[in-house]
């Protein structure tokens, strides 16, 4: 099974407006990954490309589109309003990927809209303490040790341009992501602490 194929598939008909379609489709998609693996799937953004470990290929994990499905299928759910099933899923979410900060703002909110004002604080601060990444994690570990030859610097260019090509779903699903969950998460964590009259606390944070 192509996931990704699967995910995009069922993303075109949630922005086509056909909820039911889309709902079956991610719900299908988790269930056939999950199906094809036999260990838990599990993701870790530290080992995706440009910080712990070179790319491998040019889609993105099946454990890191299953998250997002599951985000997303939370969404649709809330929708709905089956709210239980919506909390299910984010949490599935995060079981997949702990650090995927749009499902911890969509637990916060869910828990904010019914008054849960702590509970929903706390999935805001953890989606406003996710470290950042991208540019600033992609040091050059290499850096002052000098090529043999021109020759090689090239080389070395065409494979970090390769690589740059390939990794285009690690800039689009997380890197992007997490830099605009951190500043909702750190607005909401702000505005919260006000509601629960802990104003003090914004200006230490």
């Amino acid at each position: 099974m192509n996931c990704y194929a699967a995910f995009a598939q069922a993303q075109q008909l949630e922005n086509e407006g056909d909820n039911d379609a889309a709902l079956a489709a991610y719900t299908e998609l988790v269930r056939a990954a999950r199906a094809a693996h036999s260990s838990t799937l599990t993701y870790d953004e530290k080992s995706g490309p440009g910080v712990y470990a070179e790319i491998i290929d040019s889609v993105p994990p099946t454990a890191l589109v299953v998250s997002v499905a599951l985000n997303s299928l939370g969404g649709l759910l809330l929708d709905a309003r089956k709210l239980s099933d919506a909390s299910v899923a984010f949490e599935d979410s995060l079981t997949v990927w702990g650090a995927n900060g749009m499902a911890l703002i969509n637990l916060g909110d869910l828990e904010r809209e019914h008054g849960n004002f702590e509970t929903g604080f706390v999935h805001y601060q953890k989606a406003a303490e996710l470290p950042p990444l991208g540019d600033g994690d992609d040091a050059d570990d290499a850096g002052g040790r000098a090529s043999d030859s021109d020759e090689v610097q090239d080389e070395q260019g065409e494979e970090e341009e390769e690589e740059e090509e390939e990794s285009d779903w690690f800039a689009s699903f997380v890197v992007g992501p997490r830099l605009e969950c951190v500043a909702q998460a750190s607005y909401m964590c702000a505005l919260m602490l006000h509601q629960l009259d802990r104003g003090p606390e914004v200006s230490r944070e």
